[in-house]
């Protein structure tokens, strides 16, 4: 043997062989488990991805079975290809899996049958070769590994600065917030560590909380005895209340909240507004929102990008804890009641629609954990559309995910957004705010003013009813006091009703506001926008209510992290509007 070669057989040595035989049925079992485990395990796709990483999987996969075919006659040429494939295999997991440990166990599984087999091969091969190859595997792996980082800080990552509040201490109350708020009363619900603990509601006018009423729990589901729902009655309107949860007779003040009732009749009052936002947010766009201190705080979707792909209670559960447990979200919602429906990423997977498999699951959890109104449909696992009051304003948020048709539907009249009993119940409550002489609020998740578009996932993609929704609005002669919020587009965007009037009678447009994205990364959907768009991340929009009893005004607000306004747009609802009945009827009435 020369000074230039290592080992002594070029062919193989018989010991080789059981490595040999080690390498091929390993292969062999991580592809048929890949299979197995692709079949029986739909696997989540991260964000707005799409579902192109699925299709690459299986398009690579293909590839590592082609190489591990050629590694019996070519064996370090099939287990090259064998190795880039796993290597862009856990690549494309990146993408469809937060955190490392599936990405590394898929690179594990489909490298080390190649690496076995270069081991192999090394045997009388020229050191210059041998240490060519093992430097472009080592470039192989470092290059993955640094590929794979990128991609979960572009599919996981944070996206603007976050919040600089500490980390508050573990409490027996992990999370607490509050909705529902009229002018006497006011909805709490709690996690509590102890599922078995003694728990009461203290609420009272006092910081310090002297003197309180004790409001008794008023539902503790039997399969998530820990969630725990207070309902607040006879308070008095206009008064800033706090509220602490007491767990085994002592009062968990470290997890108290407040939150203000609303005087009768015409009043000001602002509300905050925002969606899509990263699994354990703690952008310091929370702390800006906390701190412009609005009365309420609307969430339009996708309160975390989860993508759930299974009926798992226990699931929804865990994202509420996650978002509502890191600092800046949990101070924010002990500070403002919320208001809250979902979208597609916290109810089902990307673009989920009514055949969703975690639909049950999402409805049941939302009605246990969250702080809502009463909901049209009723204490059972179905949607969750709702209205609520505010002064002389009626707010109708809708749910444009639980009942609407699949997305690749041909978009005719069959093809539906809301399902025909939510679009009736919209039109009773478009009709009620007109004959209250209300200003409304239509709150919907998905984008509305965008060309017909076919296939879209907004209501671009859902014209036929897109434009039935529109003949409600203009046959209830509401399209000069409605204001639509909508959410799911990662930007804030103002439309001053040029480009929002898709109504049969071309009655008109009414404005628009879009705020977007709380805690992801930029995007425009759909538009024009006659103010202007302004995509980025670490937004939100911010209303400002103005009624003395005459007109009402309403400031609309798109800011940024820092608190500076990106877009801004008032418009006033004449006196005359709200002095008396103006519903004539229209379709569905």
């Amino acid at each position: 043997m020369t000074g230039s070669q290592v080992g002594a057989d070029p062919s193989g040595r018989s010991g080789d062989e059981p490595l040999r035989w080690v390498a091929r049925v390993w292969a062999e079992c991580a592809i048929v488990g890949y299979l197995l485990w692709q079949a029986a395990v739909p696997s989540p796709v991260a964000g707005e991805g799409g579902y192109w990483e699925r299709l690459a999987a299986l398009a690579i996969l293909a590839t590592i079975v082609v190489g591990h075919l050629v590694s019996w006659r070519w064996e370090i040429q099939g287990a090259t290809v064998m190795a880039v494939g796993g290597a862009l295999l856990a690549l494309v997991t990146s993408f469809r899996f937060e955190g490392w440990q599936v990405p590394a166990g898929v690179l594990v599984a489909f490298t080390g049958p190649a690496f076995l087999s270069w081991w192999i091969w090394r045997r009388g091969r020229p050191r210059r070769a041998v240490a060519l190859l093992a430097a472009l595997l080592a470039l192989l792996l470092a290059g993955t590994t640094a590929a794979a980082l990128l991609v979960h800080s572009v599919a996981y990552g944070t996206f603007h600065p976050q919040s600089d509040l500490p980390v508050p201490a573990p409490a027996p109350v992990v999370w607490v917030w509050s909705g529902a708020i009229d002018g006497t009363s006011a909805t709490v619900v709690a996690r509590v560590r102890d599922p078995a603990a003694a728990v009461r509601l203290a609420v009272s006018t006092d910081p310090g909380l002297a003197d309180p009423t004790w409001v008794p729990a008023s539902v503790r589901p039997a399969d998530a005895p820990e969630l725990v729902r207070f309902e607040a009655t006879d308070l008095r309107p206009g008064v800033r209340y706090h509220y602490a949860v007491e767990v085994d007779g002592a009062l968990v003040t470290a997890r108290a909240g407040r939150l203000r009732t609303l005087p009768e009749g015409p009043v000001s009052f602002s509300f905050a507004l925002g969606s899509c936002a990263q699994v354990g947010t703690n952008g310091s766009v929370l702390d800006r929102i906390r701190e412009a201190d609005p009365d309420l705080l609307l969430i339009t979707g996708d309160f975390a990008y989860e993508d759930f792909w299974t009926n798992d209670r226990a699931a929804f559960r865990a994202m509420y804890d996650a978002q509502l447990t890191t600092p800046a979200m949990g101070a924010l919602v002990r500070a403002v009641p919320v208001d809250y429906v979902w979208d597609d990423h916290d109810f089902g997977p990307n673009d989920a629609d009514s055949t969703a498999a975690s639909k049950p699951a999402a409805a049941v959890v939302y009605r246990q954990a969250v702080p809502h109104p009463v909901l049209a449909a009723g204490p059972g696992p179905e949607s969750i559309e709702h209205s609520f009051v505010l002064g002389r304003v009626r707010f109708v948020v809708t749910d444009s995910r639980s009942r609407r048709s699949p997305k690749d539907d041909p978009d005719d009249a069959d093809k539906t957004m809301l399902g025909s009993a939510q679009l009736r119940w919209l039109a009773g409550e478009l009709r009620a705010a007109a004959d209250a002489g209300q200003v409304v609020v239509l709150v919907t998740s998905v984008p509305w003013n965008g060309a017909a578009a076919v296939g879209a996932d907004d209501w671009s993609g859902y014209t036929t009813a897109r434009r039935q929704v529109a003949d409600l609005i203009a046959g209830a002669g509401l399209t000069d006091r409605l204001l639509m919020v909508a959410g799911d587009a990662h930007m804030v965007a103002i439309d001053d009703g040029s480009h929002t009037d898709f109504s049969s009678s071309q009655a008109g447009g009414f404005p628009l506001l879009h705020a977007a994205a709380l805690d992801r990364p930029g995007s425009t959907k759909a538009g024009p926008y006659s103010e202007g768009e302004h995509p980025g991340a670490g937004q939100f929009g911010l209303v400002t209510v103005t009624d003395t009893g005459g007109a009402v005004t309403l400031r609309l607000s798109g800011r940024d992290h820092t608190g500076a306004e990106l877009v801004g747009y008032t418009f006033t609802v004449p006196e005359s509007a709200l002095a008396a009945p103006t519903a004539t009827g229209g379709p569905g009435s």
